[in-house]
């Protein structure tokens, strides 16, 4: 346990020292630009500038992004909702930093038209930035392998992991009020929403490993974001050219060109359905 955190503690480290070199990537690039005015300054004012700008803006992200994914109002969005709700929350002590880095320089005064500009500037770089931070840093740790044991040689040899380990992963990751009878997988972003007879849950991982810890389990993959238990469907529409399942719990989900053979041989012919 104590060497798994470390290594968890060296991963993070490294990801957030790429973090932060992207926030003096940015920095330095729009410097380069002389960005939203700055072109004004002196070289290393607007270098200086720019930087107590970004590394303000990623010690922000830093706090803020990781209680976005794991506050219950607003872990199950989307990860475009995370980074405009993060930007909103941002701005304002950005809105602060940036005031007075900009009267630092003596060159801002704080005029209406002046303020509507620093704000402009502030969501789209910051709107940026928190994409890239959001989207580099939600990704999971790939799973630590010691050097020189037969488990790294054989993942050398074959990629694909067991699927029974990674069906554990994604049984215990499932609160126990949910039970264990899974209906049906969708992938959202970095997440999987698992959904059970009693209700469902987003859980941090990627989909392939989530189809893997399904596979023990009579089902199909019926879409690029979907994964459906064979017992749960109810019937298979047709709606023109496309087709959905009708889950016991309620649920359409869409059945993919690619699959709708594989689908048809499950749960029989579609079911036409006017389409008004």
């Amino acid at each position: 346990m104590r060497e798994f955190a470390k290594w968890h503690g060296e991963e993070w480290v490294k990801r957030q020292g790429l973090l932060a070199g992207i926030a003096l990537l940015f920095a330095a690039t729009l410097a380069w630009l002389g960005a939203f005015g700055s072109s004004e300054f002196e070289p290393f004012a607007r270098v200086g500038y720019w930087t107590v700008i970004f590394m303000a803006q990623y010690a922000l992200a830093v706090v803020t992004m990781p209680l976005l994914r794991v506050w219950p109002l607003l872990s199950a969005r989307t990860m475009g909702q995370r980074v405009a709700i993060g930007a909103a929350i941002t701005s304002v002590p950005m809105f602060f930093v940036t005031s007075a880095a900009s009267m630092s320089v003596g060159t801002w005064t704080p005029v209406p038209s002046e303020i509507f500009q620093l704000i402009v500037a502030i969501w789209i770089i910051g709107g940026a930035y928190l994409f890239l931070w959001e989207k580099l840093s939600s990704r999971p740790y790939p799973a630590p392998i010691r050097p020189g044991t037969a488990e790294s040689f054989r993942t050398m040899e074959q990629p694909q992991v067991d699927s029974a380990p990674i069906q554990g992963l994604l049984l215990n990751r499932l609160p126990p009020e949910l039970g264990r009878e899974i209906i049906c997988l969708g992938n959202e972003d970095h997440y999987v929403r698992v959904h059970t007879a009693v209700g469902n849950t987003l859980i941090l991982m990627r989909f392939a490993d989530a189809l893997g810890g399904v596979s023990a389990i009579d089902g199909q993959r019926v879409h690029r974001s979907w994964w459906v238990s064979r017992s749960a469907v109810i019937r298979l529409e047709r709606f023109g050219r496309t087709a959905r399942l009708e889950l016991r719990n309620g649920l359409s989900v869409p059945v993919s060109r690619p699959y709708l053979d594989q689908a048809k041989s499950l749960w029989g012919p579609a079911e036409a359905v006017a389409v008004a």
